[in-house]
């Protein structure tokens, strides 16, 4: 799968932190959007992709998302976890948690799709986001489809799919969606839009213009 844009180069792995609570302390858990929300493409321009912080220490060993492929579906689908907000530009070697997975995986029908990988523990009071991501072509045939998508909550849930209560997701936020290449060169969510002229001001730009270009009549020569 070729590299992504997600997130700054200065974001950092918590590796170090994470060592000092026992991954065995804590069940392990995964990132889910249930089974709620339409259905929504993942493919080459929509990336999936969801920031939030937990109000506990949370070991998570990957996402279980609600997927299904068009027929003619064959890229790869990756899951990935990163600490930071959602920046692009950036591979994945700085993902907490990874997993990729091909199309064999998935069914024409919606069920349940676990991208399961080494966990990892996500701490209480930092950011992190989620993305869920693929090469597949931009077309209902060719593209992956997940319920929800970045507009739908996260929550925590076990690996059959039952949500876990007691751990509050802080606060989960649905993120701009990319640039529609994910790898141009140069591209902004924050960009602010041009507004667009109204009508009046079309027509009165109009008007003005035929007042210019009006032929003018010369002044009548005074009888001597």
């Amino acid at each position: 799968m070729k590299p992504i844009h997600h997130l700054g180069a200065g974001l950092i792995v918590l590796a170090a932190s994470a060592l000092g609570t026992p991954v065995q302390a804590l069940p392990v858990l995964f990132v889910s959007t249930g089974h709620a929300g339409a259905q929504t493409q993942t493919d080459i321009n929509h990336t999936q992709h969801w920031t939030f912080s937990v109000s506990q220490n949370v070991t998570v060993g990957g996402g279980l998302f609600d997927m299904k492929r068009g027929p003619s579906s064959t890229a790869e689908v990756g899951f990935a976890i990163f600490e930071g907000t959602y920046s692009p530009f950036t591979s994945l070697d700085n993902a907490l948690v990874q997993k990729d997975l091909t199309s064999t995986a998935f069914a024409r029908q919606f069920k349940d799709i676990l991208f399961q990988n080494t966990v990892t523990t996500l701490l209480a009071g930092h950011t992190y986001t989620g993305v869920l991501f693929s090469d597949a072509l931009d077309a209902r045939n060719k593209s992956y489809f997940v319920k929800g998508g970045s507009a739908s909550p996260l929550l925590f849930v076990n690996a059959k799919g039952k949500a876990v209560t007691g751990i509050e997701i802080l606060p989960s936020i649905a993120t701009p969606e990319p640039p529609p290449s994910r790898f141009a060169a140069s591209a902004s969510s924050d960009a602010t839009p041009i507004p667009e002229p109204t009508l009046p001001a079309l027509m009165a730009l109009g008007l003005a213009g035929l007042a210019w270009t009006a032929p003018r009549r010369k002044p009548a020569l005074g009888k001597t």
